[in-house]
């Protein structure tokens, strides 16, 4: 348990510090001798650092191998992931420099994929990945075993917040929000005298109830879900 409790620390802090650090090494390092920017770089290692992580998470510590209907549901989650967050970055890049043709058909097709068919194939991706490994953790708890749920509550607000922030600024909210909410639900009315016995469990419990907290004050505070870059709130992370 001690073991996945760290992993699970890894997951929540490692793909977010990738994924928010594309946008500034891309605004201001540049690749030597190369027409990549260096945050494009750096996001090729998001889908293989993220799908490593998870697939160490979905072993649970080794405690019990997972069947072969799960290994291939976490094989055609973990693809899309890569194809969505893949497609994301190449075509993001693309954008960038098609910015003098915003009423070419090429633009248009970028556009699209950069910031619709991506953002969805990607966020489904990850809810899929969480559902997976939840349902993993409530099939095997750790009955001899309790997690004293501090690192786990951590890494919930690390990647809660993460979670908010993809959703939000991906506008995807439609997706992401119900199911931050029907995780929560699951959690209190089903898993919450069981989390000291699936870490995972609290893990995604935290972090999908610190999301919803996050969603109701954007709703407060905008009226509604805007995007952060179509309010200058995050110009100097995602600009690039």
């Amino acid at each position: 348990m001690k073991q996945l409790s760290r992993q699970i620390l890894l997951f929540a802090i490692i793909p977010p510090v990738l994924v928010l650090g594309v946008g500034p090494a891309s605004k201001y390092i540049t690749v030597s001798q190369s027409p990549l920017r260096m945050g494009e770089v750096l996001g090729l290692f998001v889908p293989l650092v993220t799908i490593t992580l998870c697939w160490l998470l979905f072993q649970l510590g080794k405690k019990e191998w997972p069947t072969l209907y799960e290994s291939i549901i976490f094989l055609i989650l973990a693809a899309a992931l890569a194809e969505g967050y893949g497609m994301n970055l190449s075509t993001n890049a693309v954008g960038l420099r098609l910015q003098a043709m915003k009423t070419s058909e090429a633009y248009t097709v970028t556009h699209f994929f950069d910031e619709f068919l991506s953002h969805y194939l990607w966020h489904f991706a990850m809810i899929g990945l969480s559902t997976l490994l939840i349902y993993r953790q409530w099939r095997h708890p750790f009955n001899r075993e309790q997690a004293s749920l501090k690192p786990e509550s951590f890494a919930g607000v690390i990647y809660g917040v993460f979670f908010f922030g993809c959703i939000i600024e991906g506008g995807t909210v439609a997706m992401g929000l119900p199911y931050a909410l029907l995780v929560t639900f699951f959690g209190l009315m089903w898993g919450r005298k069981k989390l000291r016995q699936q870490p995972l469990l609290a893990f995604f419990f935290v972090a999908y109830l610190f999301a919803l907290i996050l969603f109701a004050g954007w709703l407060f505070y905008w009226g509604g879900f805007p995007q952060p870059t179509e309010l200058g709130v995050t110009k100097f992370l995602t600009d690039y």
